[in-house]
């Protein structure tokens, strides 16, 4: 009897504490995941993928993903200088028709080579 009683504590024992340790477990992933969806949020926000209309002679650049209104401007130039004042830490990202991309972003707001297509 007493051997029953010692197998039934050190059952719930271990019970209890693999349930502890599942929890911690979870309760770290839940801390991962909420960390990786932040970061992938502010990448989201900072980050666009350009969509050029023109209308004319004005250029006007779009968020691809959303609409959302970049820039306008009569040259690439004076979109750039738009772009930097309203949104000094984000990175453009503009396709030419070749499918190669190039990017925009500080320091320098030069167009630049991201990917030959």
């Amino acid at each position: 009897m007493e051997n029953i009683f010692s197998l039934l504590i050190q059952t719930v024992f271990w019970y209890f504490i693999f349930r502890l340790v599942m929890w911690l477990a979870s309760a770290w992933n839940a801390a991962k995941e909420e960390q990786h969806n932040e970061i992938v949020t502010k990448f989201n926000e900072i980050t666009h993928i350009v969509k050029k209309e023109y209308i004319d002679g004005q250029e006007y650049w779009f968020d691809q993903h959303d609409d959302e209104f970049l820039a306008q401007g009569r040259t690439q130039e004076e979109i750039i200088d738009k772009l930097k004042s309203r949104f000094p830490d984000h990175y453009f990202f503009l396709e030419d028709k070749s499918e190669n991309v190039f990017r925009i972003c500080a320091p320098n707001w030069k167009v630049e080579p991201h990917r030959v297509g």
